[in-house]
């Protein structure tokens, strides 16, 4: 049966549940690591490339030293083990998280280390679209290392106990500007009058794969999609909102606040998604 009997530490094979991280750790101690989520769908990763490039420019732009990590297709080959060893080679939820070793703020860290877990896929809730709010509590600030995605993640983690509490599908994070900046977990696209919009980098959102991905490639589908600053009262405006990730691809929102919003063009995206991204 496929589950998650086993991940990978530093390149070795361990059960579930094994303790493997000391006290020391700097994530655990300062939140000093980034993390990959990636989707694996029948032996493949989606959208491989695009991670690894993320990946090992974020690690660049943090000054770990690469060169005491895995090469990308070596990182590749591990996970696809793992899969295999979980029984998931059809379709997976790969969560690799790389920190910078152990000790002080001070010390001179260690070589770094990482860990590859899998997950079986599941089915995204609510899949005729999403009922989302703005937690205005936890704000995103914008900067050179706002794109990563950081171990650091108190401002979503702050977010998605709100939606939790008013029964919202997800939460908008706003920046230090008061502008839409993205969701927990994904990024954020309006449509205007058949313009699609979401945030440039430089508002503090992550720099999703997905996103990146739409960016470049619905143009070529003759889609006009701009990055802008989105302020909250454009949401008013807006005839579509929908949110992106690689796990959960492209999910369309169906109400914010009192607002309720069409999806015909987000539902086509969907289509297009499953046929030339997922297959």
């Amino acid at each position: 049966m496929p589950g998650n009997n086993f991940f990978s530490y530093n390149g070795s094979f361990f059960p579930a549940g094994t303790p493997v991280i000391a006290v020391t750790n700097r994530s655990f101690r300062y939140g000093d690591g980034l993390f990959e989520t990636m989707l694996l769908q029948h032996g493949r990763i989606v959208l491989q490339e695009l991670h690894m490039d993320r990946l090992f420019r974020s690690l660049s732009l943090l000054e770990y030293h690469t060169t005491q990590l895995p090469s990308a297709p070596e990182l590749v080959a591990e996970i696809l083990k793992l899969c295999e060893a979980n029984n998931l080679l059809e379709k997976a939820v790969i969560r690799l998280n790389v920190f910078r070793g152990e000790g002080g703020l001070y010390d001179s860290p260690g070589s770094p280390g990482y860990v590859i877990e899998t997950s079986a896929s599941k089915t995204a809730a609510n899949p005729e679209g999403l009922h989302i709010g703005i937690c205005h509590d936890a704000i995103k600030t914008a900067g050179m290392y706002s794109g990563l995605k950081s171990n650091s993640f108190q401002p979503y983690t702050i977010a998605a106990l709100y939606s939790a509490k008013k029964n919202w599908d997800d939460s908008l994070v706003l920046n230090q500007y008061g502008r839409v900046c993205e969701a927990t977990i994904a990024n954020v696209f309006c449509i205007k009058d058949n313009i699609i919009y979401t945030p440039p980098l430089a508002e503090g959102c992550i720099e999703g794969v997905a996103r990146r991905y739409l960016l470049h490639n619905l143009p070529l589908k003759d889609y006009d999609i701009r990055e802008a600053a989105i302020e909250v009262d454009f949401l008013k405006e807006a005839d579509e909102i929908f949110l992106t990730n690689v796990v959960r691809g492209i999910r369309p929102v169906i109400t914010w606040e009192d607002r309720q919003y069409k999806n015909n063009t987000t539902r086509k995206l969907q289509s297009w998604w499953r046929e030339y991204v997922l297959q």
